[in-house]
């Protein structure tokens, strides 16, 4: 039988969490003037769904990715978004502290599993966690090229980030999605 058991303090967990659906993508509002842009919520779910396919197409371990992205945002239900005009320069030791204080509301047999797959993300060293950072720039990518059939400034920034992904098989599979939407 499972030593885990829900407790009040998950309960505290889910609101936090569910603040994610109320911080806009600040990028789209300041860069490009998106009125009604994505929410972080919005943002996340695209990433951990694109990243289940991709891990089961590769055949990696897609329980350990789909956490991985579900947590990889979990900071900016505190913070915010920030932009990289608008990043402090101690950005990860700050959601560092803000994940592992959010997730000291989970039970210790879980609670250790999530901040190591944190921890990973953040080192960006494992397989994993480069596919989990290379997919956060691909939904990126993937976003702007839906907005910018309405505005043309995106248009500019489309290129610039293909350069950011690492993955050959991403990079190419987004160098075919940007070709066929700029072709409709």
């Amino acid at each position: 039988m499972n030593a885990c058991r829900y407790n009040k303090k998950i309960l505290k967990l889910v609101n936090i969490v569910m603040n994610l659906k109320n911080v806009k993508r600040s990028g789209w509002i300041n860069k490009f003037e998106i009125t009604s842009p994505e929410s972080v919520a919005d943002h996340s779910y695209c990433v951990a769904f694109i990243s289940m396919i991709i891990a089961d197409l590769e055949e990696l371990d897609s329980k350990k990715i789909l956490q991985m992205s579900l947590l990889h945002d979990l900071a900016e239900s505190i913070t915010g978004d920030f932009t990289p005009e608008n990043r402090p320069m101690n950005k990860h030791h700050i959601e560092n502290q803000i994940v592992t204080k959010i997730l000291q509301n989970l039970p210790k047999c879980i609670r250790i599993t999530y901040l190591n797959l944190w921890q990973e993300y953040i080192e960006n060293k494992t397989i994993e966690s480069a596919l989990v950072h290379d997919v956060d720039k691909l939904e990126l990518t993937c976003q702007a090229i839906l907005y910018s059939k309405n505005n043309k400034l995106l248009k500019l920034f489309l290129h610039d980030t293909l350069d950011l992904i690492q993955n050959q098989k991403l990079k190419k599979f987004l160098r075919k999605y940007v070709t066929n939407s700029s072709n409709e």
